[in-house]
């Protein structure tokens, strides 16, 4: 009898060993889990609380017995637990609500609330977890939505809009209305569209070509307003990896387009007056290579585009004119308006020959030089000549200038001209003068003169055979000039006679 009792009393104790064993492992359990665990009355009191929820209420577990857990709840979330609590032990399922924990000296905690009434019926289990990180992230989201300054649009897989930011509405002036699908829309009014979509639906990034767009095409009631339209559609998924919602982001590039328009029209025109000017020109890089020349650059210098574009523009340079040039380069470099921007130069044709030119330059602001210069080889030729002439006229009025002599009138009687005294007196009496001589037959004239002074002042044999061979104009000016101006003694008949 005895044996049975001690046997009976060692199952006992091994019983009540295993129960504190399972009751020290259900204790860690409860405490250490990572989430709030409560038990609460129909009043909302606690009653039982793990360490973990103690912490997250801010005080120790021995002062949070018999305490209302409402005390913690901010007052705009009271409601939402009060009515949580209420269907708890009303409908005897679970049920969850979100609230907001005002502990002292911490920041609010978004708590997620689960809970579920016990078997008897007086009590519910609550299990608190954490969300802060996670209300802090949709916070931070919908920041990102409602102030993107992209137009943001989440629709469902049918394609019907669900929501939009403001950006969005202020783009296309509305809110898309409830039976509008941008996927009908989409492939009925832009052609080409329908493959884009396809890919999008089945779960890829969908960065669609730039489209030219108007909503009010698909809906009326939208502003008349065409757009330029940059938009990405992506895919929001399930656990499964199936597409149930779809964002679309639209980028308003309508100026960009105006101005990528603007620019191609601009340079349109610029090669046109580049191609068709009657001047060559040039476009030379900042290291003096040329990489652009037009057709008259051939015209003039007779190098054609394969044979300049690459090569330095010294290259065609006459060494005499070449170091001032770089030299004007060199400060044009540092500040171009330190330097000419027209100046006269001399190149090389491709033939070997010698050109004269005249250039004008202007600095683009990327450093580039646009150049134009204008063949001047045959003014400057003419110029010579004109020089030649003016010497040789020089020479003429030097040798003769000392020579004087009587000159007998047409009547019989003579006088003699001091030629500087006459040069004061005489100068409105010469284009008189001229008139007459011409009339009167300029090579008559030059024979008297030839005969009249042959023999007596040899010199004028020198003289006179340049002004025979002069123009009219020239020889009636020198005429006049020896007439006039010079002491010089002849005689002078009548052609009649």
């Amino acid at each position: 009898m005895k044996r049975t009792k001690d046997s009976h009393a060692s199952k006992d104790a091994s019983l009540r060993q295993k129960a504190e064993v399972a009751a020290d492992k259900y204790t860690e359990l409860y405490d250490f889990v990572p989430s709030g665990y409560l038990t609460l009355t129909q009043k909302g009191e606690i009653i039982e609380i793990n360490l973990c929820g103690s912490e997250m209420l801010g005080k120790e577990r021995s002062h949070l017995k018999n305490h209302p857990f409402g005390f913690f709840i901010t007052n705009d979330t009271k409601p939402f637990f009060d009515l949580f609590l209420e269907k708890i032990f009303n409908s005897k399922t679970k049920e969850t609500c979100e609230v907001t924990l005002a502990t002292k000296g911490s920041l609010p905690m978004h708590v997620h609330l689960i809970g579920i009434m016990n078997g008897n019926g007086d009590q519910c289990h609550v299990t608190l977890v954490d969300i802060s990180d996670l209300k802090r992230a949709e916070v931070m989201l919908q920041d990102i939505f409602e102030e993107n300054p992209m137009s943001i649009q989440i629709v469902d897989k049918e394609g019907f809009t669900l929501r939009v930011n403001p950006a969005h509405t202020l783009l296309f002036g509305g809110v898309p209305p409830s039976d509008f699908s941008i996927f009908n829309d989409l492939q009925n009014k832009i052609p080409g569209f329908e493959k884009y979509l396809l890919i999008a639906k089945n779960g890829g990034v969908m960065h669609f070509p730039d489209t030219f767009y108007n909503v009010h095409d698909s809906c009326p009631e939208f502003p008349n307003v065409p757009l330029w339209i940059r938009a990405i559609m992506f895919p929001l998924a399930d656990y499964d990896g199936e597409p149930q919602r779809f964002v679309i982001m639209h980028e308003n590039i309508t100026q960009q387009k105006q101005a990528e328009i603007a620019i191609r029209e601009s340079e349109e025109k610029f090669r046109l007056i580049f191609e068709n000017n009657s001047a060559a020109m040039a476009i030379i890089e900042p290291d003096t290579t040329i990489s652009m020349v037009n057709k008259e650059y051939y015209n003039q210098s007779g190098f054609r585009q394969q044979d300049v574009i690459g090569t330095s523009w010294t290259q065609q340079i006459l060494p005499e004119d070449l170091e001032r040039l770089k030299e004007y380069n060199r400060r044009r470099m540092i500040d171009p308006k330190d330097a000419p921007d027209k100046y006269e130069f001399r190149f090389y044709h491709k033939n070997g020959e010698m050109k004269y030119a005249f250039m004008s330059l202007a600095m683009f602001s990327n450093r580039k030089l646009i150049a134009s210069f204008v063949d001047i080889t045959e003014r400057k030729l003419v110029e010579k000549e004109l020089h030649k002439s003016e010497e040789r006229f020089r020479h003429i009025s030097s040798t003769i200038s000392d020579i004087s002599y009587s000159c007998m009138s047409i009547q019989g009687g003579s006088y003699s001209i001091d030629w500087r005294l006459a040069l004061r007196s005489e100068l409105r009496a010469i284009q008189s003068t001229r008139s007459r001589l011409c009339s009167a037959g300029g090579n008559w004239l030059l024979m008297r003169i030839w005969i009249a002074l042959n023999g007596i002042f040899p010199t004028w044999l020198k003289v006179l055979p340049v002004i025979v061979n002069s123009a009219c104009d020239t020889r009636t000016e020198v005429l006049s000039g020896l007439i006039l101006m010079l002491n010089v003694s002849m005689c002078m008949r009548s052609p009649e006679n």
